[in-house]
């Protein structure tokens, strides 16, 4: 994976910054995205992946969209975190719609009450 500072900063600073209490935390290559400390998305090779359910996951699938892999041994192992394409991060309301369906997601995995 390649970690790439400037692209976290577009992310975090540009398409994100509407919205309050974004951090990162550098991972495995790349960077964890938390939304009121609740990690909802990765940054890595240069893209956007936010968290989602099965029912998600078929759905983005269907539009062409694709999950976040990484190779494990011999063995290529997908993670429920789908692509976002730039029309979405680029669009404030549907980047915003993305973050709060993985972060609704998240929190019912997790037990955490709505911020």
């Amino acid at each position: 994976m390649n970690k790439n500072r400037e692209f976290r900063d577009y992310i975090t600073n540009d398409i994100l910054s509407h919205l309050d209490s974004i951090k990162t935390k550098s991972m495995f290559g790349g960077y964890g995205i938390y939304w009121h400390d609740v990690f909802i998305a990765i940054i890595a090779d240069n893209e956007l992946y936010t968290k989602v359910n099965k029912d998600l996951k078929e759905k983005y699938k269907a539009l062409g969209y694709y999950p976040f892999t990484y190779q494990q041994k011999n063995k290529l192992v997908e993670l429920n975190y789908i692509n976002v394409p730039l029309e979405t991060i680029e669009n404030p309301n549907a980047i915003r719609k993305r973050l709060e369906e993985s972060y609704l997601i998240a929190i019912q995995k997790t037990g955490k009450k709505l911020a």
